[in-house]
């Protein structure tokens, strides 16, 4: 789960965000965790995203497919019920190669079981981060 903030510190941070952290684009949340996808959806929003989300794998496989055309990125929690951010990754991946992913885990892991999927750049942050770490993550990877 994110770590609990400082209001104040937090809000002077995402004031000072430079204009290359923020953007328009739209970006799928998936966690099945309720107050991590909140606080992910706030913070994206107040960096200018759209923000679309998903409480299991199943869900955002779906979503994904009804919004298709707009969503830009997957923010994808790799421990969620239905499927695994690791399912969802490969079977979006088969419909659209192109869409970009960072994977959120607070388990460390989980990281070997990211290695297996071969000839992949794979983005992870993990749990806990730094709100300027999350846009930083989104808006690089959105970059390439």
């Amino acid at each position: 789960m994110l770590p609990a903030i400082n209001a104040e510190r937090e809000k002077t941070e995402m004031t000072e965000l430079s204009p290359i952290q923020r953007g328009t684009e739209t970006v799928l949340v998936a966690d099945d965790n309720d107050a991590v996808r909140r606080l992910s959806r706030e913070i994206l929003e107040q960096s200018g995203y759209t923000v679309v989300e998903a409480a299991d794998g199943q869900t955002a496989i779906d979503t994904f497919l009804e919004n298709r055309e707009q969503i830009d990125l997957l923010l994808l929690d790799l421990v969620m019920p239905e499927k695994n951010g690791k399912d969802v990754y490969k079977e979006i991946r088969g419909i659209d190669p192109d869409v970009k992913i960072v994977f959120l885990s607070g388990h460390t892991e989980d990281l070997s079981d990211l290695e297996k999927i071969e000839g992949e750049k794979i983005s992870i942050i993990f749990k806990p981060v730094a709100i300027s770490d999350l846009i930083g993550k989104v808006r690089d990877v959105l970059n390439t």
